[in-house]
């Protein structure tokens, strides 16, 4: 009796999901169009791009691409939305500045916030945290955006090598042809391990088999298909994680490439496109980590 209700289990489960992939086997989608950014349904019913939303889509991804969080990329739409200004430099170098004593990242604080001599400065977090405290300074915000000033300036200096060094480094550090091949291989070995499942379901359900060897053979089979996709998510990880640091790479050096001169007042877009974090040792040492690896100590 086990066997047969799992074998209608998973009949009813296979009927369930026919109708869906025959119409992605088709090539037509089923998505919400009024609540689906950037697409309308079309005359046959498929997806059709909307231009107008579309140019928010690729706005959002870029953000993203940026590093910026999607709260912040919700922040920053709404208000030019509205037609506000943006979003100030609380949200900019927020999980931006780390600490060199504790590895936790600076937050913002607010001095004398009822008088005239209002103030935000960055501080560790974790700076008062215990019985001891981390020694790295507190920055004021002025401070922060003319060091990346200086530290971005140093490396525009560079850019013809930071092209040859990514150029020559590209295809060896984010190649993704033989994680694909084996994501290939994993993906037709769980295609056939699935038919040899409902093989022996069907077979257990016609013939009256010995039951704890037909368990065995079926525990076996679905360990084997279990370790195929623990497998198959992992490759597919690895691709997606070394197409965007490709993506990310990228961004950055056409980023380089498009100053013609040295930065002299900070902008929000430089900072994102450019820098993954600063680190604060000390008033003296605070070092910027560019999205291409490079540290440049400003």
């Amino acid at each position: 009796m086990s066997s047969l209700a799992q074998e209608e289990s998973r009949s009813i489960s296979e009927n369930c999901t026919w109708g869906q992939r025959k119409r992605f086997a088709d090539g037509k989608v089923t998505v919400p169009f009024k609540r689906f950014l950037g697409y309308d349904r079309g005359e046959d019913g498929n997806l059709v791009i909307n231009e107008e939303q579309a140019e928010t889509v690729r706005r959002i991804y870029g953000l993203f691409l940026q590093g910026r969080s999607p709260h912040a990329i919700a922040k920053l739409l709404t208000a030019r939305h509205s037609g506000k200004n943006r979003a100030g430099s609380m949200g900019v170098f927020s999980g931006r500045i780390k600490c060199a004593d504790c590895g936790g990242w600076y937050g913002s604080k607010v001095w004398h916030s009822n008088s005239k001599y209002r103030k935000t400065i960055w501080q560790c977090n974790h700076k008062f945290d215990g019985g001891e405290k981390c020694g790295t300074p507190h920055l004021d915000e002025e401070t922060i955006k003319q060091l990346f000033l200086k530290a971005a300036n140093a490396i525009f200096a560079e850019k013809d090598g930071v092209r040859e060094d990514y150029d020559s480094i590209k295809d060896t550090l984010f190649g993704t042809a033989e994680l694909e091949t084996e994501r290939l291989r994993l993906q037709e070995e769980m295609n056939v391990v699935e038919e040899l499942i409902e093989q022996c379901v069907a077979e257990n359900a016609r013939v009256a088999l010995d039951q704890t060897e037909y368990q065995k053979k079926y525990d076996g089979l679905a360990g084997r298909f279990n370790r195929a996709k623990g497998r198959l998510s992992e490759v597919s990880q690895a691709i997606t994680e070394r197409q965007a640091k490709r993506e990310k790479i990228g961004r950055f050096v056409s980023a380089l490439e498009k100053r013609d001169g040295p930065l002299t007042e900070f902008n929000e877009d430089d900072w994102y496109s450019l820098v993954e974090y600063a680190t604060v040792y000390s008033r003296e040492d605070i070092r910027f980590t560019f999205k291409n690896g490079m540290e440049i100590k400003a």
